[in-house]
């Protein structure tokens, strides 16, 4: 086990001496699961690498853990069938953004590189914005990357991969595509444009994970479609307009949408609720949103929007 002192930003795994040492012992409950059998803490398996035989990088959202502090890092992958790619990195503890900013944990920013050709994602480098102190919101079109990490990355399995400049290993977690780079021009459109690829029995009820480039914050869409209306539900452990009335960097709103027909859900509003100062739960039933979000969804390829 590996602590980071007081001062410190990051672990030297390589050359730190440990902490402490923890037990690791595991036993297998059943296809799935594993239990660490002196905490009895229980673990589900998230990524199902392994389950396919594709020899390139497929698309979807990858999840690793940061050597150097210990902090969660996932990465998007969405590649076109025109030969390029766009990788989002987010973590809930950038140090470079941290050193350069002083902003403390979580709020630290977003990697971003696009448009990189396919052959070339063994050779690349990540655009790093970086929230600077009284900032909410990054534009990665606009504003000006404050660092560049090492992008390139290697397939070591299918569902597998490593950013082989720090050493970090990433588990693809969705399953969305039969084939890795099939993706139509015709929905590869800006989110601004009307898309009837979205239509009944194309987007499917479930939980869609994705990464907010305005902070680098996790999102998750809940989607539950039935006789053809859809409950949709926006969650994301930072919304920056509830940050900016309720002073709650984290945790502080949830996005509701209902009864929404599924041939509309290229053209709909979410409503934004937010936690006041003093507020503990929210109502979404008697409480008046704070603001309306733009919903509109474009549907990618099977699983991906």
């Amino acid at each position: 086990l590996f602590c980071l002192q007081i001062g410190q930003l990051e672990i030297d795994i390589d050359n730190d001496a440990p902490t402490g040492t923890l037990t690791g012992n595991m036993t297998f409950l059943q296809d799935g699961s594993i239990r660490r059998t002196a905490t009895g803490f229980t673990y589900f398996k998230l990524s199902n690498s392994g389950s396919s035989s594709y020899s390139a990088i497929a698309n979807g959202k990858y999840y690793g853990i940061d050597n150097e502090d210990g902090s969660y890092q996932h990465l998007d992958v969405l590649c076109s069938s025109e030969d390029h790619c766009d990788i989002i990195l987010s973590d809930f503890s950038f140090s470079t953004c941290i050193a350069l900013t002083g902003t403390p944990f979580f709020r630290g920013g977003v990697g971003y590189a696009k448009n990189i050709p396919i052959d070339s994602l063994d050779n690349f480098k990540i655009d790093l914005f970086c929230l600077v102190p009284g900032q909410l919101e990054i534009d990665v079109d606009n504003d000006a990357p404050l660092g560049a990490l090492t992008g390139d990355m290697m397939l070591l399995q299918a569902g597998i991969l490593r950013r082989t400049g720090p050493g970090f290993t990433f588990f693809r977690g969705s399953n969305s595509e039969e084939n890795p780079y099939h993706v139509s021009k015709s929905v590869r459109s800006k989110s601004s444009q009307k898309s009837s690829s979205v239509s009944k029995g194309t987007i499917l009820t479930g939980v869609y994970p994705g990464t907010d480039t305005e902070d680098g914050s996790s999102q998750f869409l809940y989607i539950f479609c039935n006789d053809g209306v859809c409950d949709i539900t926006l969650t994301d452990l930072s919304f920056s307009t509830c940050a900016k009335t309720s002073g709650l960097l984290t945790f502080g709103g949830v996005g509701v949408a209902r009864n929404i027909p599924e041939d509309s859900l290229n053209d709909y509003k979410i409503d934004l609720y937010c936690l006041q100062p003093g507020q503990l739960k929210i109502d979404i039933d008697n409480d008046i949103p704070l603001s309306v979000l733009t919903g509109d969804m474009i549907l990618l390829q099977d699983g991906v929007i």
